[in-house]
């Protein structure tokens, strides 16, 4: 029997952490935040880079998937400290920094603005930057310890 790789069981815990915030968002109607969006690029970009590797092996793939996932747990880190209020959020986070001219409602009328980063829109046990950062340290540690260095 073949042993799975750690890049295609982080491209599987990627998978299922796309899949639960699309679900999320499409299936429950939660609306994201700036920052929840910017949360899903590592898991994204270590799919890219496991099917990459499924065509083209190469040693690149799993430092590449660790730097992902290294990534996730800064982002979700900030988001975290965000929604504690213990830094500010940035700038695409605010939603009420919209102006109240009657040109400026109109134009994000046609554009709508996401959720504060500050709020929880939804929570399951824990915000959902805690459970992003838990599963990128899962897929850090799988990638560290895997059985093929």
């Amino acid at each position: 029997m073949k042993k799975t790789t750690p890049l295609y069981q982080v491209a599987g815990l990627s998978a299922l952490c796309l899949s639960l915030v699309w679900m999320a968002q499409y299936g429950f109607g939660v609306v994201p935040c700036f920052l929840c969006h910017l949360q899903r690029v590592p898991w994204i970009a270590i799919l890219l880079i496991a099917m990459l590797s499924l065509k083209r092996p190469s040693p690149y793939g799993r430092p590449l998937a660790l730097l992902c996932c290294s990534v996730g747990m800064v982002l979700s880190g900030y988001h975290i400290g965000v929604e504690q209020g213990w830094w500010v959020a940035p700038a695409l986070c605010h939603a009420d920094s919209v102006s109240r001219s009657i040109e400026d409602v109109l134009r994000h009328l046609e554009t709508p603005v996401g959720p504060s980063c500050a709020d929880r829109p939804w929570t399951f046990l824990w915000p959902w930057p805690v459970w992003n950062m838990m599963a990128s340290v899962l897929g850090v540690w799988i990638l560290y310890r895997g059985n093929d260095r």
